[in-house]
């Protein structure tokens, strides 16, 4: 669904600039490495060079998941990986892609990734131009602005049958003031603060009184602020908060729950237990958004269930996902399989090749190429940084058996 059969990707995960606020010192080695062990033999990844990140393709070379040729390397002296590129890789790229059907697969496309990249005159996998990506890629897309400091924008609110909380978009203290009575207002207690460029829920806060923001200092720019949700829960005691990917006009035919830890991000589950009846909406209301801002690149939408249905939370447009990569993984190893990705808590206190053998003598290991649609691995794993595992089987309870058996392997 996410790759194209005859084309060789060029994949180019660094971060986004306004990345470096958000107090995450490791997402500059991380972000790049997450999609490594879903590449396929013929697609070549840029990585920033690290010890701990030449430990785990080290460890995906020596099962034959990945080839030393398919890594090109920067120093990784900068904080973004496109000024690396930009200063050391110009030439080396040039050589590499002087033939064959490439494309470039950024994580998203920004400004200083266009600074080297147009100079290849190849196909980008992203939306890239300028009043697309202003528009669609924050947060400011799912809330009106609470006063005229802010431009006026398209909202995803405009399109018929989606459904949002209700909220409005702040770029300072007055703004965010002016929000919490305006929400007050209309009856809402407790409310969410949420940077508009923040990911897998870094910057979140809750707010039930004036006082709980009046020290803020935006450190990652604007904000929105909606109110809080009262969100179902499974019959384990869990955030019901499913998620799709899209890819273009491409729609994932499944939908995923979000393992959630706290508000942040923590894994996906494939295929999601909600009932057909709410994936149905799901999958309408991502049809309609897909359809109004006809996207070119990757994204996700992140949805909570109130009251049975799905309420969209989160836009995650105009970048990859943290799905992404699992999903293709698994299309790669083993096709129709279920799945979970598990997020490590805190960061890796073993390396993967460390992580992979406690897997091997539990009989849990799961080993891409051989066959079997049943074990775990480590997806991303960089000791002492990042880490996320994924645990494939037959059945949402057979990975979730395999997940909780992983995090013993820890």
């Amino acid at each position: 669904m996410l790759l194209e059969r005859d084309m060789r990707y060029l994949i180019c995960h660094g971060p986004k600039p306004e990345f470096e606020l958000d107090g995450d010192v490791n997402d500059k080695f991380y972000l790049p490495t997450r999609p490594v062990s879903s590449m396929r033999t013929h697609d070549v990844v840029i990585l920033p060079r690290h010890a701990a990140i030449e430990e785990f393709t080290d460890f995906l070379m020596m099962l034959g998941v990945i080839m030393p040729k398919q890594i090109l390397w920067t120093s990784g002296k900068n904080y973004l990986l496109d000024d690396d590129i930009d200063q050391e890789l110009e030439h080396e790229i040039a050589k590499l892609v002087a033939s064959g059907k490439w494309v470039i697969a950024p994580y998203s496309v920004t400004k200083p990734f266009k600074h080297w990249s147009t100079k290849l005159n190849l196909s980008i996998i992203g939306d890239h131009e300028d009043q697309w990506v202003r528009h669609y890629t924050t947060k400011k897309f799912l809330h009106p602005a609470v006063s005229d400091k802010m431009p006026k924008q398209p909202l995803v609110s405009q399109i018929p049958g989606v459904r949002i909380a209700r909220g409005y978009s702040c770029t300072d203290l007055e703004d965010l003031r002016t929000a919490f009575y305006q929400l007050q207002a209309d009856e809402i207690g407790e409310c969410i603060v949420k940077p508009v460029d923040g990911s897998t829920g870094e910057g979140i806060f809750t707010v039930s009184s004036v006082r709980d923001f009046q020290d803020y200092t935006f450190p990652m720019g604007d904000v929105v602020i909606e109110e809080k949700l009262r969100i179902d829960l499974d019959k384990c005691g869990r955030q019901i908060a499913p998620s799709i990917q899209f890819m273009g006009r491409k729609i994932s035919h499944q939908v995923t729950d979000q393992v959630i830890d706290g508000v942040a991000f923590a894994g996906n589950i494939s295929p999601s237990a909600t009932s057909r009846q709410f994936q149905d909406e799901v999958h309408f209301m991502t049809r309609e958004i897909v359809a109004a801002i006809k996207p070119k690149g990757p994204g996700g939408l992140d949805f909570l269930s109130v009251d049975g249905r799905p309420v969209l939370v989160d836009p995650n447009i105009g970048r990859i996902t943290a799905a992404h990569p699992a999903i293709n993984f698994r299309n790669l190893y083993a096709p129709d399989a279920c799945f979970e990705t598990r997020k490590v808590s805190g960061t890796p206190k073993v390396t993967a090749r460390e992580f992979w053998h406690e897997c091997q003598n539990r009989n849990i290991a799961f080993k891409p190429g051989n066959g079997t649609i049943s074990g775990v691995f480590p997806l991303c794993f960089i000791k002492d940084m990042w880490g996320m595992t994924i645990a494939i089987g037959n059945s949402r309870e057979e990975v979730e058996r395999l997940s909780k058996e992983a995090e013993e392997c820890l």
